[in-house]
């Protein structure tokens, strides 16, 4: 029998990182093309791999070891319809069935029917028999352990190498790390004080036209592909800078959507931050809700930051079905299906039942008290 090494040598030898016992956030990763990362995306990663290792030295004898890794949302109670739905769920005698890849149908029709409520429409829809008046169905969305997993699945689906998401400046950083992991290449959109920290629909343009005309004189046509920007990161509130594009934003972000539409690049609208806005009379507006947007729109929506449920990781997307289709695939293909209990969480928050109204408004009135 030949022995060539011992299999943890090996292990350890093939990734040197995990010689090492890390107190934070683990390590951040890399491209999946072992490529290095582009300079702004590696200052970002060193960055977060700075500021989520635990500080452990000599010098610290006053005060415990302090973990900076967490960045968690405000300390509040979890909404209470998501803990009830989870109850629920769990005095039932089905959670002994495996649940759909998918989703529960009943599950992913509260949430559409919250969408729908949102003002979400598809003015181009499919002529499959269970879409509805909205042009949209239940094959329109699915859920997942949190949005992150599910902008990764999403970034693998419509990118290839050399692709561009184009993100703004500044970012929640991690997703500029997830987008370069994935294999797709990260360019930065600054927002500029002369926009009041706004997406700028021109610059938009420009930036997109720039970037694709300089991938068309790189890249060879025989090679049988020419990278190109595929998508634009919309968060909506911003983080880090809290800028909302509300109603009174329809007309920026329908320029918006018609900027990256007009050039085939997806938006990616992240709504996660939506419900804790300042002022419950500017909400962010989804860009899938303005007619002729919706197939070239991808909207995350999340518990982690505005519904005290950060370890409970869940999050669902709303797209058009042939997106959706894929990023079923990839649940499929990866980890089978996602935990009934986060449909149920879900469910529980996102609905249109005047007792989540109720409830709505007394929780985010105490929240917005405190924050």
């Amino acid at each position: 029998m030949l022995i060539k090494s011992n299999a943890i040598d090996r292990l350890l030898r093939e990734n040197p990182n995990l010689g090492e016992r890390r107190f934070g956030l683990p390590f951040i990763g890399g491209r999946d093309d072992h490529e290095e990362f582009n300079p702004t995306v590696q200052k970002i990663a060193d960055a977060i791999d700075f500021y989520g290792y635990e500080v452990r030295d000599d010098k610290i004898t006053t005060m415990p070891d302090t973990d900076l890794g967490t960045g968690n949302p405000v300390n509040y109670q979890p909404f209470p319809l998501s803990i009830e739905a989870m109850h629920k769920a769990l005095d039932t005698t089905e959670m002994y069935k495996y649940p759909y890849t998918e989703g529960d149908d009943r599950i992913r029709k509260v949430l559409l029917d919250y969408v729908e409520e949102l003002g979400f429409i598809n003015t181009t829809p499919y002529s499959y028999p269970d879409v509805d008046d909205k042009g949209l169905s239940v094959h329109n969305l699915t859920f997942m352990p949190s949005t992150s997993i599910i902008f990764n699945i999403i970034v693998e689906t419509i990118s290839k190498p050399g692709d561009v998401i184009l993100v703004t400046g500044p970012n929640y950083g991690l997703f500029t790390i997830r987008a370069e992991r994935a294999g797709a290449e990260v360019e930065i959109l600054n927002l500029e004080k002369e926009d009041h920290f706004l997406v700028n629909p021109k610059k938009l343009a420009n930036k997109i036209d720039e970037i694709n005309e300089s991938l068309q004189k790189v890249y060879n046509r025989r090679k049988g592909y020419v990278p190109r920007v595929v998508a634009f990161l919309n968060a909506n509130p911003n983080n880090p800078t809290g800028k909302v594009m509300g109603e009174s934003e329809t007309e920026l972000l329908t320029e918006i959507g018609q900027v990256c539409l007009d050039r085939g690049v997806f938006i990616i609208d992240d709504l996660v931050y939506r419900d804790i806005s300042f002022d419950p009379n500017h909400l962010a507006k989804p860009i899938a809700t303005i007619p002729g947007m919706f197939r070239n729109t991808i909207s995350l929506f999340g518990l982690s930051k505005s519904y005290g449920l950060a370890s409970l990781r869940a999050g669902f997307v709303v797209a058009d079905e042939i997106v959706i289709r894929e990023v079923i695939n990839r649940i499929f293909q990866s980890m089978d299906s996602a935990p009934d209990l986060v449909g149920q969480a879900l469910a529980g928050a996102f609905n249109t039942s005047e007792r989540r109204k109720q409830v709505y408004e007394e929780y985010f009135q105490g929240l917005r008290q405190i924050i």
